[in-house]
């Protein structure tokens, strides 16, 4: 498959830019002009009329666009009507216009339009929340420490790890949310009750008799790593 598609970046426009993971593709270019945002469109009409000619084809339905941009104060106060039609376009896949969204999943992160992560981290908190529900619900006969925390490290706490180099959030309350879902997951494995108060010393004691890191310690770690 992959030599199949080699050839699909040979033919991009002006300053346009292409990035493939597996049958993943994502088209991009930075945007300071209309004849910039033709390029971009005449890229997408070349991947279809490439798709054709290799007898496949580009779901219209599951392609979307994300216009990103940083504002700052002084963008509100400059911004006039003349700047409007150089922000949106409506780029157009097959005929059919592409939707153009404010929130899209990208190999399991939500990119948002103003490039915060706070949407994602709420997802993430929301699924190790379920996972973590889930597993309480089906382990229960488990009674072992050691066990559980390789069930938690394995099928929940890996939820933190992926990508978290590129969403690792910054507020303070984000990050007291997601530690204290750690907390109540360590609680489990002691087989303590999630009502019973522990003072920050005992859940330190206890994450490092379990060789668990703090959320925050563990994405620090984690961009180490990638650095």
């Amino acid at each position: 498959f992959v030599m199949f598609i080699d050839d699909i970046t040979e033919c991009l426009v002006g300053n346009t830019k292409l990035l493939l993971y597996a049958d993943d593709l994502k088209v991009w270019s930075k945007v300071a002009c209309l004849q910039e945002h033709l390029d971009l469109q005449r890229t997408v009409d070349y991947l279809h009329s490439w798709a054709v000619a290799n007898k496949m084809v580009f779901h219209p339905g599951k392609c979307k666009v994300v216009s990103t941009r940083v504002y700052t104060q002084a963008d509100y106060w400059a911004a006039t009507w003349s700047q409007l039609p150089y922000y949106l376009y409506s780029y157009k896949l097959a005929g059919v216009v592409l939707d153009n969204v404010d929130v899209q999943r990208d190999l399991g992160i939500y990119v948002c339009r103003d490039l915060d992560w706070r949407y994602h981290c709420q997802y993430i908190l929301g699924k190790f929340t379920d996972r973590f529900n889930l597993l309480r619900r089906t382990m229960y006969m488990i009674v072992n420490p050691h066990q559980k925390r390789t069930l938690y490290v394995t099928l929940v706490r890996s939820f933190l790890e992926h990508c978290s180099p590129i969403w690792t959030p910054h507020q303070v309350g984000v990050l007291n949310d997601l530690e204290a879902a750690q907390k109540r997951c360590i609680k489990w494995v002691y087989g303590v009750s999630p009502r019973d108060s522990w003072s920050e010393r005992e859940y330190y004691d206890k994450l490092v008799t379990l060789r668990i890191l703090p959320i925050r310690e563990q994405f620090y770690f984690n961009d180490m790593k990638i650095l």
